[in-house]
């Protein structure tokens, strides 16, 4: 009988307060970056500065991206980057975007510096949890 491994938590209450987003520090190559947890998202994204820095395995193009606000934008790369989060490491299939303008908004109100966006297909596939009473992220 394999053994269930135990989930480590992560505490939310900080970017939850700054900037009303729950967010998580992951480690790539020795350095930190801080990624939005987005239930909303299909994909795994990294901003194309943080990409164009990091070791990577280009997988492939996607062909179209649909944003949130229904807006068509030609693909984008798709890379397999390796990354630590507490104690665990993965690999996951970052799609390169630029978010930029909408991240430096984020630093500059909230002091908040994202790097990328972990979506469903990883919560999923790692049955992570997002607790709000808690503020708490299972991993």
């Amino acid at each position: 009988m394999m053994k269930k491994q135990k989930k480590q938590q992560f505490n939310l209450k900080e970017f939850l307060e700054r900037a009303n987003i729950p967010a998580v520090p992951i480690w790539i190559n020795g350095n930190e970056y801080v990624v939005l947890i987005d239930t909303g998202s299909d994909a795994s994204y990294l901003d194309t500065r943080v990409i164009n820095n990091v070791p990577k395995l280009l997988l492939g193009y996607q062909e179209e991206i649909v944003g949130g606000t229904g807006i068509k934008d030609k693909g984008s790369a798709i890379y397999q980057v390796e990354f630590a989060c507490g104690d665990k490491e993965f690999q996951e299939e970052f799609t390169e975007n630029d978010f930029g303008h909408i991240f430096k908004f984020i630093e500059d109100s909230h002091g908040i510096k994202l790097c990328g966006i972990l979506g469903t297909r990883f919560l999923m596939k790692y049955k992570c949890i997002l607790d709000f009473d808690k503020l708490a992220f299972y991993l």
